[in-house]
């Protein structure tokens, strides 16, 4: 059993979203992987592929793909962000009627390992609540803080090489 905490990178929202409309939406599939990689600091081990559909059938033709970049931060943290990617692009990949919508998402998710007797669950979950809210609560918001700012530069990077001029920020 374990005593675990669960936050969302995107609040309020659970997931952010680009929509992308024009050529050859679908090349942005060999950049994900190498992007995670740079911007998240992950190994290729960390990266996942976890679906990827093609449909050939038709004109326009559709594709969906999921990737997931799942880390580990410290001893009880990890991140779990996900990249889901879904449209249409003409069989002529130079046709300017392509279309993609690329989805993020992704949690923080601390667990601790608690013993399973009640006589160490008394004693300990006090002591861990304590602990979590006075020394390791900080260094869960400097995590999501990071990722924050990772999303934010990823999105970026996808947006320049589709192309996609960024909204202004206002600070």
């Amino acid at each position: 059993m374990a005593f675990e905490i669960v936050d969302d990178f995107n609040v309020p929202k659970e997931v952010t979203s680009v929509t992308y409309f024009g050529p050859d939406p679908f090349r942005i599939y060999t950049r994900i992987s190498p992007l995670l990689q740079i911007i998240f600091q992950g190994k290729g081990e960390d990266v996942y592929e976890d679906d990827f559909r093609w449909d050939n059938s038709g004109d326009p033709q559709s594709f969906y793909f999921r990737f997931r970049l799942e880390k580990g931060l410290d001893k009880w943290t990890r991140s779990n962000f996900v990249i889901r990617v879904y449209g249409h692009q003409p069989k002529d990949p130079a046709a300017p009627s392509g279309r993609m919508t690329i989805e993020f998402m992704g949690t923080l998710r601390t667990s601790y390992p608690v013993g399973s007797d009640s006589v160490s669950k008394a004693l300990f979950v006090p002591f861990l609540y304590l602990y979590h809210y006075v020394m390791y609560n900080q260094i869960r918001r400097r995590y999501l803080l990071m990722y924050a700012t990772r999303i934010e530069k990823f999105m970026n990077e996808l947006r320049a090489i589709l192309g996609i001029m960024q909204k202004p920020r206002l600070t």
